[in-house]
C-alpha cells in the first residue's frame, strides 16, 4: 500500500526481536515504518525501529538486502499478552536470483497516547463524475479517541496530491461537484486528532469531473431542396466537458416540424445516411428531410434534430442522350426527330414538344439556341417535310421535356444542307 504522507511516530516499549531462517547473503536492517495491531484490533505505526547494522558481514555477490513489512496481511496474530507478531520477508541477490528469510518481531502495547493511525484508509464514495454529482467520505478505521475533520481538494488530473488546492467551505463529509471542478479531479484530506497528536490521509483522485453534452442552438440543414441535390447538416451549438464528438442521422418526414430532441412518428430514419451531408433521392420526392446530431463525451450523450427542410421538389428534366434527325434533307422529303433520352424526377412525360429550325450554318447539338437559326413557325411535330424555303439551309430540331418539376429543351445537331 502507498501511504499518502510520512507515517507518524509512536513510542516503542518492551520491544523484542528475533531472527529465524537462513540468510545466504547476510542480512541488513533498513530504516522504515512498521504497522502492528493491539489486542483491540486498533492499528499503530512505528517509525525508525531499526538502523543499519554495519558490523554484519554481507558477501560480495549481494547487491542489497532489505527487510520489508507490509502494512496489511503480515500480522501473524496477537498472543495472550496483547503482543503482535509480524512476519516479514524479502532479500535481493545479484544476477536476478533471490533468497528468503523470515523475521518475527514482537511489539508490546503497554503504553498509551499513541498518535492516531488508520486500520483501513479513508476513501471517497463517488456518485458520478459529472457536475452535480455528490461525493461522500468513507472515513476509514482509526484508533480510539480520534476526532476526524475533512477538507475536499481540487486537483489537476495526474498531478501529485501536494499540488491540489483546498476548496473553500468544503469541510463536510459530502461534496457536490460544481462547474469550477470541470476538467479537475477531487481528493479528500482526512485529519485524525487524538491526545497523542495528529495524522492525515489524502485519498486517491477521483475521475476527472465532466459535464454531459447539451444542445443550445439546434442543428440546421442547408442546400437546395430538390431531388438529386446535396444537403449539409450543421452540428449546431453544444456545451459539455470534455468537448463532445458528433454523429449524424438523416430522417425523411411526411410533415414539417420544428427542431426537437426526439423524432416524431411522422419521420423515419434513412438507412445508411450517417454523415454530415446527404444527397436527396427519388424516395425523398414530396417529403421533408431533417438531420439529427448526437453529441457524446465521457459524461453522457444527447441528441437534437433540426427543423425539417422545405418539401423536396422533383428534379428538372435533364438530357442524357441528344435528340437526332433521320432522313435526307431534300425537297419534299419527310424528316423524323428522335427525342433522345432524359432523366429527372418525376420522370419526364414521353409526350415531348418539338420545334424545327432553319439554320444558315452547321453546328453540333446544343442546350441553347444556336446562332443563325430561325424557327419554322408551322413545324411543331416530330415530323417535318422539307419545303423550297429550306433548300440551301441546314435543319435542326429542338425537343422540350416536361415534368412537374419544370421543362428543359435541347437542340439536335444540324442536318446536311437541304437540296432540291
Amino acid at each position: 500500500m502507498n501511504w499518502s504522507a510520512p507515517l507518524p511516530q509512536a513510542p516503542i516499549v518492551n520491544l523484542s526481536v528475533s531472527i529465524t531462517g537462513g540468510v545466504p547473503c547476510g542480512y541488513y536492517w533498513q530504516t522504515h515504518s512498521w504497522l502492528a495491531y493491539d489486542d483491540n484490533g486498533d492499528g499503530y505505526v512505528f517509525d525508525n525501529m531499526f538502523s543499519a547494522a554495519d558490523n554484519l558481514e554481507i558477501p560480495s555477490d549481494c547487491n542489497f538486502s532489505t527487510l520489508w513489512v507490509t502494512p496489511y496481511g503480515d500480522v501473524a496474530g496477537l498472543d495472550t499478552n496483547g503482543k503482535a507478531w509480524v512476519v516479514a520477508e524479502t532479500i535481493e541477490r545479484s544476477g536476478g536470483e533471490s533468497a528468503m528469510f523470515v523475521t518475527s518481531v514482537k511489539f508490546d502495547f503497554s503504553t498509551t497516547n499513541y498518535k492516531p493511525v488508520w486500520g483501513a484508509p479513508p476513501a471517497v464514495r463517488s456518485g458520478g463524475s459529472a457536475v452535480g454529482s455528490q461525493l461522500s467520505a468513507i472515513p476509514g478505521a482509526w484508533g480510539p479517541g480520534t476526532t476526524l475533520t475533512y477538507q475536499w481538494k481540487r486537483c489537476t488530473p495526474g498531478a501529485a496530491a501536494s499540488t491540489c488546492s483546498s476548496i473553500s467551505g468544503a469541510k463536510s463529509t459530502t461534496y457536490t461537484a460544481v462547474s469550477a471542478d470541470l476538467g479537475k479531479a477531487i481528493r479528500l484530506e482526512v485529519t485524525g486528532t487524538s491526545s497523542g497528536g495528529t495524522s492525515k490521509w489524502v485519498t486517491p483522485a477521483t475521475a476527472t469531473i465532466s459535464s454531459p453534452p447539451a444542445n443550445t442552438v439546434a442543428p440546421k440543414v442547408t442546400g437546395t431542396t430538390k431531388v438529386g441535390s446535396l444537403l449539409t447538416g450543421s452540428t449546431g451549438t453544444w456545451t459539455g466537458n470534455p468537448t463532445p464528438t458528433y454523429s449524424y442521422v438523416w430522417a425523411r418526414c411526411s410533415a414539417s416540424a420544428t427542431a426537437a430532441s426526439t423524432l416524431p412518428g411522422t419521420c423515419t430514419l434513412i438507412s445508411g445516411a450517417i454523415s454530415p451531408t446527404y444527397s436527396s433521392t427519388a424516395d425523398d420526392y414530396n417529403s421533408y428531410l431533417r438531420v439529427g446530431v448526437t453529441g457524446t463525451n465521457g459524461a453522457g450523450s444527447a441528441t437534437m434534430y433540426s427543423a425539417t427542410t422545405a418539401v423536396i421538389a422533383g428534379g428538372m428534366p435533364a438530357n442524357t442522350s441528344v435528340p437526332t434527325i433521320t432522313g435526307t434533307a431534300k425537297l419534299n422529303v419527310q424528316l423524323t426527330a428522335s427525342p433522345g433520352t432524359w432523366s429527372g424526377y418525376p420522370v419526364p412525360s414521353e409526350t415531348y414538344a418539338y420545334a424545327w429550325f432553319s439554320c444558315t450554318r452547321t453546328g453540333a447539338a446544343s442546350a441553347t439556341t444556336p446562332s443563325g437559326c430561325t424557327a419554322i413557325s408551322t413545324a411543331t411535330t416530330r415530323y417535318f417535310t422539307v419545303t423550297s424555303a429550306q433548300v440551301g439551309k441546314f435543319l435542326r430540331v429542338r425537343v422540350t421535356a416536361t415534368s412537374s418539376a419544370g421543362s428543359t429543351a435541347y437542340f439536335s445537331a444540324t442536318t446536311a444542307k437541304a437540296v432540291l
